[in-house]
């Protein structure tokens, strides 16, 4: 912005330089953040149903893995190894396999697979149109039907998975863990989210000390804390 005014008064004859050009201008993290809270995530799943109720079990599996997309869509039976109770994720965006904990985050996970998984063959897909009897190509479509229907407004399947990296850092998880259970090439792509989570953290402090001083929550008493 004051570059913009040094240029605007030259061209003008108020100034003869712009000193602002021999300062180096800050990278802006214009990244996209969003994540789902637990509010919106109960009334997303409440319209998981009839027609898109083949969503209900994918958007539990997203948020208790956080697996790509493509990755969810193209899970294979052999992928979920029960037995040693991980999710293998192969062929990702960083070219390395990884391997996520079933139960991470959300003891939902492991049941659903279970059920999903059945006696299907080792090189069989999880997630199955029951119409085409084939993968999914893609549940865009569906998936904002669902979020429209919810009022969850600007949701996107791949906020999924930062939701499950955002509830990660909440849970305690430290960044070199997160990191490799999200398959983050860099520690930078991990440390956005570390820094949500603090800030995420310090407003819920706040809010809470606000709550303390207007007498929405009152501390306990002497009488009550010795009982």
């Amino acid at each position: 912005m004051l570059s913009r005014v040094f240029t605007l008064a030259i061209a003008v004859g108020k100034a003869d330089s712009n000193p602002c050009v021999r300062v180096k201008k800050f990278k802006l993290d214009n990244e996209r953040y969003r994540y789902l809270v637990p509010e919106e995530e109960a009334a997303l799943m409440d319209k998981l149903v009839d027609k898109r109720a083949h969503l209900h079990p994918m958007v539990i599996v997203a948020l208790g893995l956080g697996l790509r997309k493509r990755e969810q869509l193209n899970l294979r039976r052999d992928q979920v190894d029960f037995f040693r109770n991980v999710v293998i994720a192969s062929k990702t965006k960083g070219k390395r396999n990884r391997e996520i904990p079933l139960d991470v985050l959300d003891e939902r996970v492991k049941p659903i697979l279970i059920r999903l998984c059945g006696k299907k063959r080792a090189d069989e897909f999880v997630f199955v149109n029951p119409d085409t009897e084939k993968p999914y190509t893609d549940i865009k479509r569906s998936f904002a039907t669902a979020c429209d229907k919810a009022k969850v407004r600007d949701l996107e399947w791949h906020d999924l998975r930062a939701t499950f990296c955002t509830r990660l850092g909440l849970a305690g998880y430290d960044a070199f863990t997160i990191k490799a259970i999200m398959g983050h090439r860099d520690m930078k792509t991990t440390e956005r989210y570390i820094r949500a989570n603090r800030l995420t953290k310090e407003v819920g402090f706040v809010q809470g000390v606000h709550k303390l001083a207007t007498n929405e929550i009152r501390p306990p008493t002497a009488a009550a804390v010795n009982a």
